[in-house]
């Protein structure tokens, strides 16, 4: 029997991604945004999101030959200009899964960023992923759903 992967990867539903805005300021004069006017958005929305991390997210090979399963949630800081930054791992339940993750997000598309106010703001994103391995008959093609 065949080994056919799954990954549930980047779910993008709001309960699953938790944006948060920055705190500004120096001293007294900090500034927190308890809720963002407009959060930021992937190009071309959330669907196109998850079809790129499907096409871009890779079981780790080693994961797979050790039969490696497990949950990773990463997050990382949509920068005023839409550039994605500081991407780190929250929790893992493998080194091998939360570098394949991170290597995802480092080189995601720049975003359209969240705004405050009419200003454009960092906003930081906490993004969970599930790798699990599935068996199948037909194919060993990894397969992202």
């Amino acid at each position: 029997m065949r080994r056919k992967l799954f990954i549930a990867a980047f779910l993008c539903y709001m309960s699953f991604i938790h944006a948060t805005p920055p705190v500004t300021g120096d001293g007294d004069n900090k500034t927190s945004f308890p809720v963002i006017n407009c959060q930021p958005k992937f190009p071309e929305g959330s669907a196109a999101l998850v079809s790129w991390i499907k096409s871009n997210l890779r079981y780790p090979v080693l994961a797979e030959e050790k039969q490696i399963e497990g949950d990773v949630v990463c997050a990382f800081w949509i920068e005023k200009d839409g550039s994605v930054k500081n991407t780190y791992v929250i929790r893992s339940s493998h080194e091998l899964l939360s570098k394949e993750a991170l290597r995802v997000l480092k080189f995601m598309p720049r975003w359209i960023p969240g705004c405050e106010n009419g200003q454009a703001i960092r906003v930081r994103y906490t993004v969970p992923f599930t790798f699990r391995l599935v068996s199948d008959n037909i194919s060993n093609k990894p397969t992202i759903k």
